[in-house]
């Protein structure tokens, strides 16, 4: 008996057979009727079971497994911000779910990494890790890139700070979404964030008019040690976290309580030479500055 032969795909509508051997004589079938091709590849259009049978000289058969095609553009999907209004409080951790909701082909579609972009108010939320950018119509930009996973239909969860801003609501727009492998028409749905507990007595008030945070370091380089002042605008934890510009955490500066100004001297003999970020969280905002150490 022949050996059975294998059926892989190649590129987007190519069929090629495995463990092809010259001297055997082949027939592709489609859905079970032969369909004229003999060669180790043949180009592909049309959907459906693909089998080889294989014939040696002396005349015995064997037939592969079946191989179902499907072209790339059957591969789609719906990917949304889940659940679609979310709530928090200003100073509170935010997790932004991106979840498929309905979806088409994409294990045939070979569809995993991806790369998405995410849109939001600036003055209202903030990436925990503190790597964004302002469009020019006024939008903070995030963008993230992951893997899908087999049988979890969530493909990312964002992590973001409620804070005061101009605004009391925030659309968040998926503004793109695409899978570099495999070939995939994503369809989006946007959510929206509310900030919950704003004053309405006399009108909404979002800004806080009171003092305000902010943050010194000297120096800028620094060697050894950072000394940093913190002023804050409100009595409670404040954290201070050193970031690479990847946005992964490195060492954390600071972490307690403070009601008033705040002088913190932390030693960097142990973190390597670069530009990073000093990432400043109070109750109700965040604070980044970009800090350089030099060895």
């Amino acid at each position: 008996m022949p050996q059975i032969p294998g059926i892989s795909q190649k590129g987007d509508d190519s069929l090629v057979i495995t463990s092809f051997d010259a001297a055997n004589a082949y027939s592709w079938k489609l859905n079970g009727a032969a369909i004229g091709k003999s060669s180790q590849s043949i180009s592909v259009a049309t959907e459906g079971n693909y089998t080889v049978e294989v014939t040696n000289k002396n005349g015995c058969t064997n037939v592969s497994e079946q191989f179902m095609y499907l072209k790339p553009s059957s591969a789609a999907a719906t990917v949304a911000v889940s659940p679609s209004v979310i709530e928090a409080l200003a100073g509170e951790t935010v997790r932004i779910p991106l979840v498929i909701t309905s979806s088409k082909n994409l294990t045939q579609a070979t569809a995993s990494d991806f790369t998405a972009e995410v849109s939001v108010e600036p003055s209202l939320l903030t990436p925990s890790n503190g790597i964004s950018t302002i469009n020019t119509s006024n939008r903070r930009i995030v963008t993230i890139d992951g893997v899908r996973k087999e049988g979890n239909d969530t493909l990312a969860v964002i992590e973001m700070k409620a804070g005061l801003g101009s605004i009391e609501t925030s659309s968040i727009r998926i503004n793109s979404l695409v899978f570099k492998s495999g070939k995939v028409q994503v369809a989006t749905l946007d959510g929206e964030f509310h900030l919950k507990g704003i004053c309405k007595d006399g009108g909404t008030r979002l800004y806080n008019s009171g003092p305000t945070l902010s943050l010194s370091m000297q120096p800028n380089p620094a060697s050894d040690v950072l000394t940093m002042t913190i002023t804050p605008a409100e009595a409670g934890l404040h954290r201070i976290a050193l970031t690479n510009p990847l946005g992964e955490e490195i060492a954390v500066l600071y972490d307690d309580k403070i009601s008033g100004t705040k002088e913190v001297s932390s030693p960097l003999i142990d973190i390597p030479a670069g530009l990073y970020f000093v990432v400043l969280q109070s109750p109700s905002e965040i604070l980044v500055k970009r800090v350089m150490i030099s060895k």
